[in-house]
């Protein structure tokens, strides 16, 4: 976010945007990942690590070859699993509506039953830019912020 020269912000709103923005991350890949590993999105899941800035995502269903896709595609297919979940947050089905109201609903960022917080508090414009609480921001996959 864009603060002002001497201006805090509140740690409870700090530790929300950086789960918010973990949990956003981990569900692009997990629905990016559904054409890369080979495995369905309902077969995988994540663990988040706030504290880290960090999350896993593991097979949790048994399911033949399961665990092997899934390293498989982490060994030979990261750079590609990346850039299609770099893709995947760009759009929405539901776009300009889902971009202009929280940027999160079934089409783009939630999970049937793989999340274990229900999908609360997902958000793309954490990871493309937008305005979230009147407040402007560049977002996390933006040119801008490697700048």
């Amino acid at each position: 976010m864009n603060l002002k020269l001497g201006e805090k912000m509140d740690e409870k709103m700090l530790s929300s945007v950086i789960f918010q923005l973990i949990h956003t991350l981990s569900h692009m890949m997990l629905n990016a990942g559904k054409s890369i590993i080979g495995l369905d999105v309902d077969s995988i899941s994540e663990y988040i690590f706030p504290s880290s800035f960090s999350y896993a995502i593991y097979v949790s269903k048994i399911q033949g070859g399961g665990m092997g896709n899934l390293i498989a595609a982490f060994e030979n297919d990261l750079n590609r699993w990346i850039n299609a979940s770099f893709e995947h947050a760009q759009l929405c089905l539901y776009d300009p509506v889902c971009k202009d109201h929280k940027a999160a609903c079934h089409a783009c960022s939630y999970l049937k039953f793989s999340c274990q917080h229900f999908n609360r508090g997902l958000s793309r414009t954490l990871l493309i830019g937008g305005i979230i609480e009147g407040k402007q921001i560049i977002g996390f996959l933006d040119s801008k912020v490697n700048n």
